[in-house]
C-alpha cells in the first residue's frame, strides 16, 4: 500500500513497478501543493456583433481603411487577449500580407468598439478577424463595395440624430483618434457639438486642414453649432480652413431632402472614378451620385492602367539590384567543369591512390561550392539597409501626414523589428498573394516584426503623423493669363468651386513662414492642368516670386506608359539618381492618376495650386530599430515629396491682350 497526497493505492506493487510508484507519488505532491504553473485567469467567450467598413459601409482603394468592429463578451468571466485580423485569400481560409493583431480586455457581459486600419488594394476584400483556434474563433468581414469617399452625417449616439435621404449617419463616437484613418472621409455635414475628447477633435481639426469638406446645418433653435475648431467659430464665417473648404447652410436637419443633399452637398465634392461593371467593361462615375444608384451598380473592383502599389515597391527592390561579377562568374563555372571532366577523369586514369583521389573531388566541389556562394549570393559589399520615398502633405503646428514606402535588405537572416516615428504609425505589407512570416502593431507603439532570410527584401508601405517643422506657404498675389472662360460645370451649384479654363501662370508671389526640413532637389508648382518650375533661391530665401518658368502640361510630366513604369538606366549612374526618378510618380500617385486618360482630363480648380518640393527623406522618417533604436538598420537612403496647398487670389488675375 502506498499513499499519494490524500490518495491511497490499494494495488500492490512488485519491485518491477516500484521505480514508477516514486514518480507518480512526486507528480501528485506537485499538484496537490501547487508548483505547476497554472493559468486561473478567466477567459471568456466573446463574437463580433457586426463590422462595419470606412464611414459609410464602402472602403476606398490604395489606402488604409477604417474597420469598426463591435466585440462583444458573452460570459460572466473576463476576457483578455489578441485580436488578429488578416486578408484572406479563398474561402478555404489562405491569407496573405502580415496579421495585424490588437490587445483588448472585456469584462464580463461587456461590449465594446474595437478598430483596425486594414489597406484595401484595387479589389473590395473579405478580412478575418480571429481570438482563437476553432472554428467559432473567427468572423468573416463582407466584401465591402468601394467608393471615391464617404458623405455622412454626424450623429449623436445619445439623442439618436437619425439618418438623412442621401446622407449616411455615422456615430460621432465612431470617429477615429488618427488623421491617417480618414482618407475614405471626403464630406461631413455637421448639426450639432459633438462630444469629443480632444484626440478626437484634433484628428478632425486635420482632416480638415489636410482637405476635407464640410457642411454645417443650423441648430434646432435657428443657431450654428459650436464648431470643434475654434478658428471656425468667428464672425464672418470662414469658408477656407488650410485646403478644406466650408459650407454654411440656414436650415436645420430636419428641413434636408436628398435633392438638397446632391445639388448642395455632393455638388461640392464630386470625384469620378473608372468603374468596372458586371459585364466587364468600364464607365466613370462617381460612385455616390445618384446617376450610379439608379443603375444599381455595385463598385467592387477599380480599373487602373498604372499600379501604384506594385510599381513603386518594385522599383525599391531594383535599388539594390545586385551588381555580380558575371564574367568571373561564367570563368568559375568553366574552370568548375573542367576541372571535372576530363580533370576527373585523367586524375583517375594516373596511378595516384584512389583515396587521394575521392580527397581531391571532395575539395573542389568544397572549394567551389564556397566560391560560387561568396560570389553568386550577391554582390559585393552590400550591408543591411533601408531605402524609403515619401509624400507629406501638411498639418497644424508643423506636422505632416507621411504616406511612406519602403525597402529594408538584409544580409543575414532573423526576426526583425521596426518602427517609423511619428504619432498613430500604421504598416501594410500592401500584399495580396504571399503570406508574410511576421506580425503589425499599430498604433503609438507600433512596429512591423518579420522574419526574413538572408540577402532578400521587405516592401511594407507606413502612414504616420509626423513633426517635420513648419513651412506655411501665403499666397501675395498672383497674375494669371487668362486663355479662356472661367465656367462651372453644368450640373455644378453656384457654391462650387470654379473649374479650370486654359490659364497661364505669370507670377505667383508667395511669403514662407519657416524652411524645409531636409535638402531640396527640386520643386514645382501645379496650376490648371500644367506645372510650373519653381526659384529655387525664393523657396529658401522665403518670399518672391516662386515661379521660375513657363508651365508644361501634366501629360508632358506624366507618362502612365511602360517607359514612365520602368526607371531610365542612362540617367541611373548613382544611386541618388535612381531615387530622383520617384519624383513623378509620387506626385501620379498623390494625384490619384491611374490612367492615361485620366491626365488628360486633369486640372485643379483655378483658385487652386499646390507647390511640390522634392528633397532628401529627413532623418526622422528613417526607419527604426524597434528593439534597440540606438542600432540602426545599416544605411538608410530616402525621397519626400512635400505637398503644400495654396489659395489663389481671383482677385490677382489678367485678361490676355
Amino acid at each position: 500500500m502506498r499513499g499519494c497526497a490524500g490518495w491511497t493505492l490499494l494495488v500492490p506493487i512488485d519491485d518491477s513497478q516500484r521505480r514508477w510508484s516514486g514518480w507518480l507519488f512526486c507528480l501528485c505532491l506537485i499538484f496537490s501543493t501547487g508548483l505547476l504553473p497554472v493559468d486561473v485567469r478567466a477567459a471568456g467567450k466573446i463574437e463580433v456583433e457586426y463590422a462595419d467598413w470606412g464611414f459609410d459601409g464602402r472602403a476606398v482603394p490604395r489606402t488604409f481603411n477604417l474597420l469598426t468592429l463591435g466585440v462583444k463578451n458573452l460570459s460572466n468571466e473576463p476576457f483578455e487577449g489578441t485580436l488578429q485580423c488578416r486578408r484572406l485569400l479563398s474561402a478555404a481560409g489562405g491569407w496573405s500580407g502580415a496579421e495585424i493583431l490588437q490587445d483588448i480586455y472585456l469584462g464580463p457581459n461587456a461590449v465594446r468598439i474595437v478598430q483596425f486600419y486594414p489597406y484595401m488594394l484595387d479589389e473590395g476584400e473579405v478580412w478575418e478577424v480571429r481570438w482563437g483556434d476553432g472554428l467559432e474563433d473567427a468572423f468573416l468581414t463582407e466584401r465591402p463595395q468601394l467608393t471615391s469617399g464617404s458623405r455622412i452625417i454626424l450623429n449623436d449616439p445619445i439623442a439618436n440624430s437619425g439618418i438623412q435621404q442621401g446622407l449616411k449617419g455615422f456615430l460621432e463616437n465612431w470617429f477615429p483618434v488618427t488623421v491617417v484613418a480618414t482618407d475614405a472621409l471626403r464630406l461631413v455635414v455637421m448639426d450639432h457639438a459633438p462630444r469629443w475628447e480632444a484626440t478626437r477633435r484634433d484628428v478632425f481639426r486635420d482632416w480638415l486642414f489636410r482637405g476635407g469638406i464640410l457642411h454645417v446645418l443650423q441648430e434646432p433653435s435657428g443657431k450654428f453649432p459650436v464648431i470643434p475648431i475654434s478658428e471656425l467659430n468667428i464672425e464672418p464665417r470662414p469658408t477656407r480652413f488650410g485646403a478644406g473648404r466650408i459650407y454654411w447652410h440656414d436650415l436645420t436637419r430636419e428641413a434636408l431632402n436628398r435633392d438638397y443633399v446632391y445639388e448642395k452637398m455632393y455638388a461640392s465634392s464630386q470625384d469620378l472614378v473608372a468603374v468596372v461593371d458586371r459585364d466587364g467593361s468600364t464607365f466613370d462615375i462617381d460612385p455616390t451620385s445618384t446617376e450610379f444608384i439608379r443603375r444599381d451598380e455595385e463598385f467592387f473592383e477599380a480599373y487602373a492602367e498604372w499600379d501604384s502599389d506594385r510599381l513603386i515597391p518594385t522599383l525599391l527592390k531594383e535599388f539594390l539590384r545586385p551588381n555580380h561579377e558575371w564574367p568571373l562568374i561564367y570563368l568559375l563555372s568553366g574552370v568548375y567543369l573542367l576541372t571535372l571532366f576530363p580533370g576527373g577523369y585523367l586524375l583517375v586514369r594516373s596511378k595516384i591512390d584512389y583515396r587521394f583521389s575521392l580527397v581531391a573531388l571532395v575539395v573542389v566541389v568544397a572549394g567551389f561550392s564556397w566560391l560560387f556562394s561568396v560570389m553568386g549570393a550577391r554582390g559585393y559589399g552590400e550591408s543591411t539597409s533601408t531605402t524609403s520615398v515619401a509624400t507629406a502633405r501638411q498639418l497644424p503646428d508643423g506636422r505632416w501626414d507621411v504616406e511612406q514606402w519602403n525597402s529594408l535588405f538584409v544580409t543575414s537572416g532573423g526576426d526583425y523589428s521596426i518602427r517609423l516615428a511619428g504619432d498613430f504609425p500604421i504598416y501594410s505589407t500592401a500584399e495580396n498573394l504571399e503570406r508574410v512570416s511576421g506580425s503589425v502593431i499599430n498604433g503609438r507603439d507600433g512596429r512591423f516584426a518579420v522574419d526574413m532570410p538572408p540577402f532578400t527584401f521587405r516592401t511594407f508601405a507606413t502612414r504616420t503623423e509626423a513633426s517635420l517643422g513648419k513651412f506655411a506657404a501665403t499666397v501675395i498675389g498672383a497674375t494669371v493669363e487668362n486663355q479662356g472662360p472661367t465656367e462651372r460645370g453644368e450640373d455644378a451649384t453656384a457654391d462650387a468651386p470654379l473649374e479650370a479654363s486654359p490659364k497661364n501662370l505669370l507670377s505667383l508671389e508667395v511669403k514662407f513662414d519657416g524652411v524645409p526640413a531636409s535638402q531640396v532637389r527640386h520643386a514645382v508648382i501645379l496650376f490648371g492642368d500644367s506645372f510650373y518650375p519653381v526659384n529655387l533661391d525664393v523657396l529658401q530665401s522665403g518670399a518672391g516670386n516662386l515661379v521660375g518658368g513657363s508651365g508644361v502640361p501634366v501629360f508632358e510630366r506624366i507618362n502612365l506608359s511602360r517607359q514612365f513604369q520602368r526607371f531610365d538606366r542612362d540617367r541611373m549612374s548613382t544611386p541618388d539618381d535612381t531615387l530622383d526618378q520617384f519624383h513623378w510618380r509620387l506626385i501620379a500617385r498623390d494625384l490619384k492618376l491611374r490612367r492615361r486618360a485620366d491626365i488628360g482630363d486633369f486640372k485643379l480648380p483655378v483658385d487652386q495650386a499646390r507647390l511640390y518640393i522634392h528633397a532628401d527623406l529627413p532623418r526622422e522618417l528613417a526607419c527604426q530599430n524597434a528593439v534597440d533604436p540606438d542600432v540602426p538598420f545599416g544605411n538608410h537612403k530616402g525621397r519626400i515629396v512635400y505637398r503644400i496647398d495654396l489659395t489663389i487670389p481671383q482677385t490677382e488675375t489678367s485678361a490676355e491682350q
